[in-house]
């Protein structure tokens, strides 16, 4: 019979080489216990992934949906904010327009105007209000803020009054500036867009759509209102104190009519709002409970690996044992 022998070299290289794969594999093996996946999914999975690539494609689909409510109640909760301060205004411009129409003097009547035009002006910043670059009240015209300022829409509305013989043809020539089809106020004031849009995806064929705009006819009675009374301030009836407390009485009268269909618009904004946190509510959840489903195809038996690392760590041990000891030999003792 034959005897093979191995040479010293080669039992070193076999030697390494078997100490290389067991640091390999307990360094896979103290992975896996520590995160509770297997780090060779293939071998797990025995080559059969559609199920992790339907999960996977399923959570892509969710993650998009999510982006676009996050999107969506940004810009929802920005506008329930601008109507909230809009509203604050109208509340209290109605009874104080009414109540200084009262009086017949000129200062406090003027002081009213004045007020009034400060007052439109806050309206309107918070309707030019744009969020992420993006303008939220000028329908699917984004760029640019959809309303003229206050003093240059005041300025468009003195020229077409001038000359009106009383309060009531100055109210009428308003109202018609601020609501004929291609009057002033869509020519010339309202610079954004006709077509109201943000539809907002939030689910397979489920939207929720946000169509409030500066084009509003709510959002035009409360501008129409305000600048009646500015015009007080801009030298309407300058003399007729009488004329300037009617101009005021009608502006206040119709902050009053206006105040009621403005609030429509922040309820409608706010059944939007409670819809997205609701769908938002709805994607959280599916998104947990696929992560704990992909976790479940991926992750490995904590006692199976603890198993695994235990006997890797003796096999090791044993080597270096081996291995130490083989090191250790000499001539002399070889002879003995």
């Amino acid at each position: 019979m034959t005897s093979t022998s191995i040479g010293d070299l080669a039992q070193s290289m076999a030697t390494r080489m078997q100490m290389t794969r067991l640091k390999s594999n307990l360094n896979t093996l103290t992975t896996e216990l520590s995160t509770g996946r297997k780090e060779d999914v293939a071998k797990q999975m025995r080559g059969e992934f559609s199920a992790v690539a339907a999960l996977e494609g399923e959570m892509r689909a969710l993650s998009s949906y999510d982006v676009a409510v996050r999107e969506g109640s940004l810009l929802l909760d920005a506008a329930q904010v601008a109507l909230t301060n809009i509203y604050d205004q109208v509340v209290d411009a109605g009874p104080d327009f009414l109540l200084t129409s009262e009086v017949s003097d000129s200062a406090m009547l003027k002081a009213a105007g004045q007020d009034a035009e400060q007052k439109l002006a806050t309206v309107i910043s918070s309707l030019n209000l744009s969020v992420a670059g993006r303008a939220i009240f000028g329908g699917v015209a984004t760029d640019n803020p959809p309303l003229l300022s206050a003093e240059a829409l005041l300025d468009e509305l003195s020229t077409v009054v001038m000359g009106a013989a009383t309060p009531q043809d100055t109210a009428t020539l308003i109202d018609s500036w601020f609501n004929d089809a291609g009057g002033g106020f869509e020519t010339v004031a309202y610079q954004g867009s006709p077509t109201a849009g943000l539809t907002i995806p939030v689910g397979p064929g489920e939207t929720v759509s946000y169509s409030i705009t500066a084009g509003d006819q709510a959002v035009r009675d409360v501008l129409a209102s305000f600048a009646t009374a500015a015009l007080v301030a801009r030298g309407s009836f300058d003399g007729d104190p009488t004329a300037q407390a009617e101009m005021l009485e009608i502006a206040g009268q119709s902050m009053l009519n206006a105040e009621a269909s403005f609030s429509v618009l922040q309820a409608e904004v706010g059944t939007q709002q409670s819809f997205l946190e609701d769908a938002r509510e709805r994607i959280d959840a599916s998104l947990n409970a696929h992560q704990m489903a992909l976790n479940e195809l991926y992750s490995a038996d904590p006692y199976e690996v603890a198993t695994q690392l235990e006997a890797i760590s003796l096999q090791l041990e044993t080597l270096y044992a081996v291995t130490s000891r083989l090191s250790g030999l000499s001539m002399t003792e070889y002879l003995r």
